[in-house]
This record gives structure tokens, C-alpha cells and sequence, in this order.
């Protein structure tokens, strides 16, 4: 099960990723996302989006319960494992 603080503490490593990486800052993971574009392969903006949508789902408690852990794990771990490679 997912927990909210846990979605809320990888929305920020993800987003200070973005920083670090990209240069983009947001007011939360889907604006930086947003404003990273292109500048991000389609898989890892795909991957992004979803769980952008999950850290936003996790606020209420009803739609929390939706969520499924393995995809969310699964997006969170494609879209920092790219944000956290060296650049060549």
C-alpha cells in the first residue's frame, strides 16, 4: 500500500531532480514535468505523468485506495533513475 507521506517524499526527489538535471522548477511534480517537455524522452514523460497523477490522487484518501503500488513504483523508478544519471 502507498502511502501519502512516502508520494509526497518522491514528489520532491523528483522534482529537485528536475532542478538538478534540467534547470525546471515547478509548484509541484506535474508543472515541472509540464515545463521540462521535450527536453525529457517520451517514456520518462509518460511514466512522469503517471505518477504526477498518483502523487495528486494520494491527497484524498478515497482516491488513494485506487492506486495501484507495482505502477507506481514502476513510473517513480523510470522517471528518477533518468533524472539521476550522469549526463555523458
Amino acid at each position: 500500500m502507498l502511502d501519502q507521506k512516502d508520494l509526497e517524499t518522491k514528489a520532491r526527489e523528483m522534482q529537485r531532480g528536475l532542478q538538478a538535471k534540467l534547470g525546471v522548477q515547478g509548484r509541484d511534480v506535474s508543472h515541472a514535468l509540464a515545463r521540462a517537455g521535450r527536453r525529457l524522452p517520451a517514456r520518462v514523460r509518460r511514466e512522469g505523468k503517471v505518477f504526477a497523477q498518483a502523487a495528486f490522487m494520494a491527497r484524498n484518501p478515497k482516491m488513494a485506495r485506487r492506486l495501484e503500488g507495482a505502477t507506481v513504483q514502476s513510473a517513480y523508478a523510470v522517471s528518477y533513475t533518468h533524472l539521476t544519471l550522469p549526463t555523458s
